[in-house]
């Protein structure tokens, strides 16, 4: 009998330091968001990432989505298309919105001789650009610098979380990559385009890293860093709706304000987002937190404007 009770009264101090243990930590969780966070779902996506259409936390915490799209996602798998009588390389391109040159870069054999015939296959990109299979011996840092794209879109749209992922045979989608030209062996070169529209500075106080071009670390970079302390407040420079993106690869936690018709400015590897999907966003109003999500070394900014699509270089509008 009293070993009976001496087993009951083990199991029952067993329970209370597993409760007392749960208690304890989930005030020390809480203690973190007060004090490290300005919210619950910030705090979760920064510790987690995308996986499906659902943010998982560190703990397997689901951050529910702002808003519920109403547009169909954007494709990221190439395309296979057989070619039809009478079709040319001009004429596909139409079709899917693309143009002759980046059929031409995804389908490296038609650069030299940019002629179809029916039963052709392509392999075509969903979006501008080009479609690569990774040789051997490629990294993802010469991708970026020999196509001239970011290495953050790299990873971001091909939902990869390192640059280590890439790996030969691979097959890659490059947005806005500058592949070989039709009807020649060259590459189209980087586009001279001026940026028209607002100026400002989205982070006081901030340091420049890395600047626009080639780089030895990332291949190519696509826009300006700015590094700042974690939390720094992140401002927007030019007014417009908001496409807002939280995940764990590329640019990380990220908004897109599309300032004109032309011109997109993207702000990437937030910590914290405090802007709404599709929410009309004014110059100089706070739409975020400096952090370090997706690929990066650190707390900063990455800030990037796109002229129809293009990434150009940020500088003549940044007033820092």
């Amino acid at each position: 009998m009293r070993t009976h009770r001496l087993l009951v009264h083990a199991v029952v101090l067993v329970m209370a330091l597993g409760i007392t243990g749960f208690s304890a930590k989930g005030s020390t969780i809480g203690e973190t968001l007060r004090l490290g966070a300005r919210s619950a779902s910030s705090f979760a996506t920064a510790q987690g990432g995308l996986v499906g259409s659902v943010e998982l936390a560190r703990q397997g915490t689901i951050v529910k989505p702002a808003s519920i799209p109403n547009a169909a996602p954007v494709p990221h798998k190439p395309i296979s298309y057989t070619v039809a009588q009478g079709e040319s390389v001009k004429s596909v391109a139409a079709r899917f919105n693309i143009s002759p040159d980046d059929v031409c870069g995804s389908n490296p054999r038609l650069a030299t001789n940019p002629t179809l015939k029916a039963g052709d296959t392509l392999t075509l990109p969903p979006v501008p650009g080009v479609v690569v299979t990774v040789p051997a011996g490629e990294t993802a840092q010469k991708l970026a610098l020999e196509y001239q794209v970011g290495l953050e879109g790299i990873l971001d749209y091909n939902y990869l979380r390192d640059p280590a992922e890439v790996r030969a045979d691979l097959v890659l989608v490059l947005p806005q990559g500058r592949g070989l030209r039709c009807g020649t062996a060259t590459r189209s070169g980087a586009p001279q385009v001026l940026i028209s529209g607002p100026a400002g500075c989205p982070v006081r106080g901030a340091i420049e890293t890395q600047p626009f071009g080639p780089s030895t670390f990332e291949g190519f970079h696509t826009g300006i860093d700015l590094a700042a302390p974690m939390g720094t407040p992140i401002y927007a420079v030019g007014a417009g709706p908001a496409t807002v993106n939280f995940g764990g690869t590329g640019y990380g936690n990220h908004v897109l304000i599309k300032v004109s018709a032309t011109r997109t400015d993207l702000y990437g590897h937030m910590s914290e987002i405090d802007v709404a999907p599709g929410q009309q966003v004014q110059a100089g109003q706070l739409i975020g937190h400096v952090g370090s999500t997706g690929f990066s070394t650190g707390p900063h900014l990455h800030y990037e404007v796109r002229i129809n699509g293009t990434a150009v270089n940020p500088a003549p509008v940044l007033r820092c």
